[in-house]
């Protein structure tokens, strides 16, 4: 095996990957759990991992963004840009999030987006130089049925050892 080809193998080896069960992200030092049947995982959607219901009106979001946030600003002030672009905002619950070693942040919201009513249901992790938003978006009617996979794959969520991009 050549150099460029030892290289394209373990550039791939620390790629994002699934396996048993999970989603680790190696360079931004996460893993989640992957909720049960029902959802299609793309990976490149946008966020580190999208998730969409194949039944019902949902999906969850999975990002990390490392090295960018300063180390002094507030998770509460660092998660607000996960709800830019929703109209007609209305705030269900804004609190801390309880029992956890890192500093963190949970948000409930209903609002419109591109003339859809939701229910965002997001949290916030920081630590070790990453911040870590986990959301998960459904119309009211189903987020009820989602809701306790989303807390899951949250209750599920541990940040491991590798490097930030």
């Amino acid at each position: 095996m050549g150099i460029p080809a030892v290289g394209i193998f373990l550039a791939a080896c620390a790629g994002p990957q699934i396996r048993d069960g999970a989603y680790a992200n190696a360079a931004k030092r996460f893993v989640v759990p992957l909720p049960s049947a029902g959802w299609t995982v793309e990976m490149d959607a946008g966020p580190d991992l999208l998730l969409r219901h194949e039944s019902r009106q949902a999906g969850i979001s999975v990002h990390a963004t490392c090295g960018e946030i300063p180390a002094d600003r507030r998770v509460e002030i660092a998660s607000r840009h996960l709800f830019f672009g929703i109209q007609d905002k209305q705030v269900l619950r804004d609190e801390p999030r309880a029992g956890s070693p890192e500093e963190g942040s949970e948000v409930l919201l209903r609002g419109h987006v591109e003339g859809r009513d939701l229910l965002l249901h997001g949290y916030t992790v920081k630590g070790s130089g990453c911040l870590y938003d986990l959301v998960l978006f459904a119309a009211p009617e189903d987020y009820a049925e989602v809701d306790g996979e989303f807390e899951a794959l949250v209750h599920g969520f541990r940040r491991s050892s590798g490097q930030t991009r």
